[in-house]
């Protein structure tokens, strides 16, 4: 796609926006008004919008308009030429870079969870608990619990007590 040497948006792009704004819309089971309140658009806006008729859509609109529809405001640029296919790429490569980093810390926390055990095998009031990618100990009886790594190879233990920390730090 080229720049657009005027500040118009293309009507095929107008057209296309207003189409995948309406097919979303529809899949979140949002009324004209229920889209027009949630967004902060007036209805007379957004009814250009959607008819492709806003020659030039305010950015600031298709932000309001992501938020409303639960989708990345981005998308929205991209169609009507704000943004072009290049400028995602590296959000792609960030999105896979976290995506990887999250398994890592599932599995991590799996580990831990099965490396913790109390004294005697005793539940003193301890509890792994893993929230949003990170988990604690909690000791209510402020008993030491201890963890077993027998059978997990050297290395990894090196990682867990590494992300152990992490998470004190958070």
């Amino acid at each position: 796609m080229s720049i657009n040497e005027t500040s118009d948006i293309p009507e095929v792009s107008r057209k296309e926006l207003g189409d995948y704004i309406e097919k979303i819309r529809k899949e979140n089971s949002f009324g004209f008004n229920q889209l027009s309140i949630k967004s902060g658009l007036n209805a007379r806006t957004l009814n250009e919008i959607l008819n492709g008729n806003s020659k030039r859509t305010n950015p600031y609109h298709l932000q309001k308009l992501g938020l409303a529809l639960r989708i990345d405001y981005k998308e929205l640029y991209k169609i009507v030429g704000y943004l072009f296919e290049e400028d995602f790429e590296e959000n792609d490569k960030l999105k896979l870079e976290l995506s990887s980093c999250q398994n890592r810390c599932k599995e991590l926390e799996k580990e831990l969870r099965s490396a913790t055990k109390t004294h005697n095998n005793i539940n003193h009031g301890n509890q792994a608990i893993g929230i949003n990618s990170q988990i604690t100990i909690e000791n209510n009886h402020k008993k030491n619990s201890e963890l077993d790594f027998s059978g997990i190879p050297e290395d990894r233990i090196e990682e867990l007590k590494r992300y152990m920390e992490f998470l004190k730090m958070k």
